[in-house]
């Protein structure tokens, strides 16, 4: 691959789990007051208006592509799913805080799923890095948890949040098993409309009586970002960058999630922050240069270190 294509994908990545991890501090808005099935139906309702003409176009060459559309459907059911099922339970009893700390599993279930399923065994270099990225997510959300916890919270909590970060790890590499006659943006238009299939219907029966008609103004411009933005836009930067890099790579691209979302729990709801956020925050950095640009990382570390050792001579 170009360097310029690669650099691509891994922004489309970036960018991607930057929105992604933004979700949960919407999710944490939207679950006080909205029964979890009328969320997501919502969001679904409003991401399946946008991407209505994709899904007429796509109407017309479904027949050749049957196989691709039913890995969509599954790939929904994971990620826009049982994902958002999990997490918004999850965050009914735990902190945004937590549900980041708790991806860091993610990285690691990506390149197990990569090996075992797509024959791509990441190497030394790449490894090291989705460990590295790992422990970042861990730090740069452990010290806003323990702040708001002081000690692990209930295991219900985060045995959802768990799931939810299994589900997102298989969901993020279903890509891969889709032809490249399917564009990033029809991949995004079927999910959207498996999960509008999954979650309305859904919310109908677990909560008739909830009155749409009830939401406030700033409940729908939340509802609005998560729809646009956490669904449509996520989707389609994320299947652009995965389908061009290995899984290894995208799987380091993981911790800028949570990363994101640790920070933007700070900013907007307040979540406690501290040097050990920001510490986490550079591992996750540095894991994404040791599994994306191997040779750079170790060019840069030698070239730090002969400088740290002849400014000690002095």
């Amino acid at each position: 691959m170009k360097s310029a294509s690669r650099l691509q994908a891994y922004g489309c990545l970036t960018l991607a789990m930057i929105m992604v991890g933004s979700s949960v501090v919407v999710a944490r808005h939207l679950v006080m007051d909205i029964p979890v099935f009328w969320a997501l139906g919502l969001r679904f309702s409003i991401a399946l208006i946008v991407v209505l003409p994709v899904l007429f176009r796509l109407l017309f060459k479904i027949r050749r592509h049957v196989r691709d559309c039913l890995i969509l459907f599954c790939q929904a059911f994971f990620g826009a799913f049982l994902f958002n099922v999990f997490m918004l339970y999850g965050l009914k009893t735990e902190s945004a805080a937590l549900g980041g700390i708790m991806a860091g599993t993610t990285p690691i279930i990506m390149a197990l799923i990569a090996t075992m399923f797509y024959g791509e065994r990441p190497k030394g270099m790449a490894l090291i890095g989705i460990v590295i990225s790992g422990l970042g997510i861990l730090l740069a959300n452990s010290a806003g948890f323990m702040a708001a916890h002081g000690g692990m919270g209930s295991l219900q909590g985060i045995v959802f949040i768990i799931l939810a970060y299994g589900s997102e790890a298989v969901f993020l590499l279903l890509r891969k098993s889709v032809s490249s006659a399917i564009s990033d943006m029809e991949a995004s238009a079927v999910i959207t409309l498996a999960g509008f299939l999954f979650f309305l219907p859904t919310a109908y029966i677990v909560a008739p009586t909830f009155q749409v008609s009830s939401l406030r103004i700033e409940q729908w411009y939340v509802l609005l970002y998560y729809g646009l933005i956490v669904t449509v836009a996520a989707y389609w930067f994320w299947f652009r960058g995965v389908a061009a890099v290995p899984a290894s790579e995208a799987g380091a691209f993981v911790g800028v999630m949570p990363a994101s979302g640790v920070l933007l729990a700070a900013l907007i709801l307040h979540e406690p922050l501290s040097i050990v956020d920001g510490l986490g925050c550079l591992f996750v950095m540095c894991g994404i240069i040791m599994a994306a640009c191997p040779k750079f990382f170790f060019s840069f570390s030698v070239t730090v270190w002969n400088r740290a050792s002849s400014l000690n001579r002095f």
